[in-house]
Order: structure tokens, then sequence, then C-alpha cells
């Protein structure tokens, strides 16, 4: 994902030509009633080139031609935009019902292009210059009348995204983020309805082994080693229960007292849900 948002383009022909009916021509402040062209510019664009519908009319006893639509020849104008932003969003809802989806978010997505993220559901998001936003901070200052934001980073960046379980990875760079995707799809078929892609471990783990990490009783410990396992200070192994390095944690930023991932288990892919036992502490200064 990397775009602008859908936007309404102008008719630079039509713009250069309309002139507009003022209710009180000495004070436009008053409002008008339509815009229009004369004569000899509906004939041009209205007849000739189909780029307006027009009605007559008169302003200032003079016939001239009211606008009602205008349809312009540059490509992306009008609602048509906006029409095909709702196809997509659409048709991104009904994907995900349907088959596996992710988003890669490596540049600025804005307007409708973060509503597609979270209709995927599944993110992974650059660390950097890759805000999810529906509007630009300067809009927004604009609108408060006062300079709240200085980036749009601190609307959308990972700081909230991923604080808040919008992206479920945060990276810091392009080939990462693609390398998580690849990763994150070795977990699903390959196609819809297919067997999950079994991955042969030897040389890695082995299947039949025993759970060398075990917790003891009253002593706070990472649930993360019970899963994947965990090398004590005497450089010693001790197997989790899932396949040594197949773990890969989601949401790690949200709800940090719940840990949630993939992995596999004898080579079958999992998915992992578990308590986090420890005392979490957050701080939140005030704005």
């Amino acid at each position: 994902a990397a775009n602008s948002g859908a936007r309404i383009g102008l008719a630079e022909g039509i713009k250069k030509t309309f002139k507009v009916a003022f209710k009180d021509p000495s004070n436009p402040e008053s409002g008008f009633d339509f815009l229009y062209v004369n004569k000899s510019e509906y004939e041009k664009l209205g007849v000739a080139k189909k780029e307006l519908i027009a009605t007559p009319a008169f302003v200032g006893g003079k016939e001239v031609f009211k606008i009602t639509d205008i349809i312009g020849s540059e490509p992306d104008l009008g609602v048509e935009n906006l029409k095909g932003s709702g196809l997509i969003a659409g048709e991104t809802s009904s994907a995900y019902d349907d088959i596996f989806t992710l988003t890669l978010v490596l540049g600025r997505t804005v307007g409708i292009g973060a509503y597609l993220v979270r209709l995927g559901q599944r993110t992974i998001q650059k660390n950097t210059s890759s805000p999810i936003i529906l509007t630009g901070y300067q809009a927004l200052n604009k609108l408060m009348g006062v300079d709240v934001y200085s980036t749009n980073d601190q609307l959308g960046g990972p700081a909230i995204m991923y604080s808040n379980g919008i992206s479920h990875l945060a990276e810091n760079d392009h080939l990462s983020a693609v390398a998580s995707a690849i990763h994150w799809l070795s977990y699903v078929p390959s196609v819809r309805g297919g067997l999950l892609p079994i991955t042969d471990i030897t040389g890695i783990d082995d299947i039949e082994r025993p759970i060398g990490f075990v917790p003891k009783s009253g002593i706070p410990y990472d649930p993360r080693y019970l899963l994947t396992g965990h090398e004590d200070h005497d450089g010693q192994w001790h197997g989790g229960f899932f396949d040594k390095g197949s773990f890969t944690e989601t949401l790690a930023g949200w709800a940090k007292s719940v840990v949630v991932g993939r992995a596999r288990l004898g080579g079958i892919p999992m998915g992992v849900i578990a308590t986090e036992n420890r005392t979490a502490e957050a701080i939140k200064p005030a704005d």
C-alpha cells in the first residue's frame, strides 16, 4: 500500500471558461444562482466535445447556458474516482471472508487506502514514512486552528497503529517487510481449502522430544520461553512446546498481557495464544 487516497479532479477546459451568475453582481458575498458558459463556449464544449451539459438561461438579458453537469475530458474526474474506491473497498471486505488477505504498508496510505488496510485485517507496516491516515496532519491543524501535529506519523505511524493492534508487525525497511510477508504466507495453504504447508524439520528439531523448559512454581517467567524454548546462562538449550525457531509473534505492541502468533508443531502450522503471567506496567503521560 502506498497511495494518496481518492480525489475529485477538475475539468481544466471548463474551469477556464465558466462564469458565475451572482445574485447581486455588486455584492458577490450574497451568493450565486448558477454557473454558466456563453453560447460560443457551449457550442464548443457542450455540442462538439460533449464535456458538459447545460440548459438555456438568461443573465443580464443575454442568453447563456446554465451548467447542470460537467463531464470533462481528463481522466479520474468526478465521482467515478470515489465509486471505484467504494468498489475496491467492497471487494477487499469480501476477499477477507474468501481468501487470505495481507497488506504491506510501505508508504503513505491515505483515505480509502487506510480503509483497505483495515478491511484486509492483516497488516505489516514499515517503521518510517508509512503512516495509515484518513487525512493529513496539515488539514487537521487547519481544522483545529492550532498546530497540534507536526508529522503524519503522529497520526498513523507504527507508534500509533502497532501499539493499538492495527498493524500486526512493524519492520525497519522494505526488504524486512517483504520477508515477513513471505514468512507469514508460509503458514497458510497455497490455495483456498488446500492442505496446510507441513515443513520438514529434519536437522532443526525432533518431533519426538521432551519439553525442556519447565517454569518454576511461584516465579514469573516469559511465556515465550515455554513456546519457543530458551537458552540458559550456561548456554544450555531447553526446548519449548513448538519446533525450534518456528514461532512468529504478532500484535506484540498491543494487549501485552496476551501473547499471540504462529508456530509449527512437528512441521504443522498452528495458531498460538498464551497468557502473559508477569505484571505489566504502562506509563501514560498527560498530553
